[in-house]
């Protein structure tokens, strides 16, 4: 594959897998993932807009099963017919208006009732928003974002022909233009939607078909309300630019959730958040702590350098901050007093020098952080190439032959200590086994 497909595989499974696990993990907090001086964040109003098209599945059901059930006026009226008669003569009337016409009576259904006009005001309500969120999306953000603004905007385009689709209902449509007008005013929706709860309440047979659109008004624009407020944040996070080698970091993170979420079976058992700062994910059961962090430093891990003292070679104390190392990921799993500390950098290169780097990049956070391994996540190298380090001459067979079993894994006996290499191939065919290489580092460090 080429460098370009490589990016655009890598965008396409980070915002597909995190979006997906975001959800999948229950959490609502945002998550801000920095890059260089900004931050990429991903936060509960995007899973909301995946997440609608499903509720308003939800309020199409209602819809369907309320045309079923539709609650209906029966309305008399008298008119005067000439020529042919349709309805019921009044003949203590006809004298008065014999032979000219024939006073008849009609009996007709009428659907525009207050429960009804409700429920196409929340199909026009929710219409426009999504509308609103649509015109609010660049259109043109940067490549590595774009799977990320294809996702969202392809789910509000299914929820606006949904809502076409319900508006459009032959029992519904001549309601539109007096709904039309209550949908934009707030205060008389909610009156209305007031008056339909308590005609519900004294007539519970005949509104049983609405009780459902009651319950889903509130879920419906509650999320929608969240996703219009945040779509101008979602705009400026679309826009921002990020480098292929912070999009294969991005990758390597949502690898190791993925692999992390299967490994310990992070479901309801687990009470998951994201800290404060919104640097980490951190997951609790009984004890049992896990911390996730991109780009920061967990609670409870220190570096020695930042506590260091730092003098000048001739004279005088040097005033320093931030010395101390950022590895691109960290995990901490604590549980019976045993704690379990893994430093990661990922490294979007195939050249084996750069390579030797991150390793001595890597078992430098070991000491640093006094973890327990370290792991290095990056591209399978592919040949040498000319190697101007001596020393990166010499590890190439290390490098090259790691490559059969997708990484290697370093065991320092006397320290205790693990550092491994992870081959990851930004590729379809290679994701499988990148997901069965990370999962088999982290249970032999983390169990």
């Amino acid at each position: 594959m080429s460098r370009e497909e490589e990016v655009r595989f890598m965008a396409e499974y980070v915002w597909q897998t995190l979006l997906a696990l975001y959800d999948r993990l229950r959490l609502r907090d945002r998550l801000r993932l920095r890059s260089v001086s900004d931050y990429i964040e991903i936060d509960g109003e995007a899973v909301e807009v995946l997440k609608t098209l499903e509720v308003l599945q939800d309020l199409y059901d209602t819809v369907r099963a309320i045309l079923n059930r539709v609650q209906a006026l029966m309305v008399r009226e008298v008119r005067l017919e000439r020529g042919a008669v349709r309805g019921r003569p009044l003949v203590r009337l006809a004298a008065k208006h014999y032979p000219s016409s024939i006073p008849v009576e009609y009996t007709r259904l009428v659907v525009e009732t207050p429960a009804n006009l409700l429920l196409t005001a929340t199909l026009l309500e929710i219409r426009d928003t999504i509308v609103r969120v649509v015109r609010r999306l660049p259109s043109r953000p940067h490549p590595a974002l774009e799977p990320l603004r294809r996702l969202i905007a392809e789910r509000l385009h299914q929820l606006l022909a949904l809502c076409d689709y319900m508006v459009s209902e032959p029992l519904l449509k001549p309601l539109v233009g007096k709904a039309r007008l209550l949908a934009g005013a707030k205060a008389r929706v909610e009156a209305l939607e007031d008056k339909v709860r308590e005609e519900a309440l004294r007539k519970p047979r005949e509104y049983r078909a609405y009780e459902r659109l009651l319950e889903l008004r509130g879920v419906l624009h509650q999320k929608l309300k969240v996703v219009e407020r945040e779509s101008r944040e979602l705009g400026r996070v679309l826009s921002l630019k990020i480098t292929a080698s912070k999009l294969y970091e991005l990758y390597g993170f949502t690898l190791i959730l993925e692999c992390l979420n299967s490994l310990f079976n992070l479901d309801e058992a687990w009470e998951i958040r994201v800290d404060r700062g919104g640097r980490a994910i951190l997951a609790e059961r009984r004890g049992e702590r896990i911390v996730l962090s991109y780009n920061a430093i967990p609670s409870g891990v220190e570096s020695r350098l930042r506590k260091a003292r730092y003098y000048g070679v001739i004279d005088g104390e040097v005033k320093v901050d931030g010395l101390g190392g950022l590895p691109d990921t960290m995990i901490l799993r604590t549980w019976d007093g045993v704690r379990r500390l893994l430093v990661v950098d990922y490294k979007y290169t195939r050249d084996i020098h750069y390579l030797v780097t991150a390793r001595f990049k890597a078992y430098s956070y070991l000491h640093e952080f006094n973890a327990d391994a370290a792991l290095v996540i990056a591209p399978t190298p592919r040949g040498v190439g000319e190697l101007e380090d001596e020393e990166a001459y010499d590890q190439r067979g290390f490098y090259l032959r790691a490559a059969r079993y997708s990484g290697a894994v370093v065991e320092v006996e006397e320290e205790g200590k693990t550092l491994a290499v992870v081959y990851a191939d930004p590729e379809p065919g290679e994701l499988d086994e990148a997901r069965l290489a990370v999962t088999n580092v982290l249970r032999a460090v983390l169990l």
